[in-house]
């Protein structure tokens, strides 16, 4: 039986609207010798307003978030410098690969019965990146001790031009995009 995680995210957009997403992962491998962790979620957008968004700014985001898309499958793991498993201050190199759905909104003439419905389009990404954890606790309960991280990464992906061309009929572009993203938790 696999291991199955729920973990739920918040976004916000450049617009300031704020997109709450529930991540169903299932992870594969193990920890005990070097195998990458494969993992497949799905992601529910709860609806903030009866109209659908009718805008890309969502998109930008998504292409730089490796958790991001409908559906989700790719591999990752996290290479410590240190191989010392009883510390919890580690530092490593990370990296992750594999393809995802995105979904894009058509843009177009308003007279154009498909302007504003929605695309999906597979959308391929690798990243490379640091990673930090270190212990966290409670200031009352320091027997409960858990661990924070951040990870500071370097993403690129491709899509398909003519994919991209369906949704935005006028962009001119050759598909791959790069960028910088920074994530943590505890």
């Amino acid at each position: 039986m696999f291991p199955i995680r729920l973990l739920k995210t918040m976004k916000l957009t450049r617009t300031g609207k704020c997109l709450c997403k529930v991540h169903q992962v299932a992870y594969w491998g193990t920890r005990k010798i070097f195998h990458p962790t494969f993992f497949l979620f799905r992601s529910f957008l709860q609806q903030l307003s009866k109209q659908s968004p009718k805008s890309n700014d969502v998109l930008v985001t998504n292409f730089i978030n490796p958790l991001s898309g409908l559906a989700n499958l790719s591999f990752e793991n996290v290479l410590f410098f240190k191989k010392d498993s009883i510390r919890l201050t580690k530092t490593g190199f990370l990296y992750q690969a594999g393809e995802r759905v995105l979904t894009g909104i058509k843009t177009g003439p308003v007279a154009d019965p498909s302007t504003g419905k929605p695309i999906n389009f597979l959308n391929s990404f690798a990243l490379l990146g640091l990673y930090f954890q270190t212990g966290a606790w409670e200031r009352n309960n320091a027997k409960n001790v858990g661990v924070a991280w951040t990870a500071f990464r370097y993403i690129g992906c491709y899509t398909n031009p003519q994919q991209l061309k369906e949704i935005l009929p006028s962009i001119q572009t050759n598909g791959i995009y790069l960028g910088w993203s920074i994530a943590w938790g505890c």
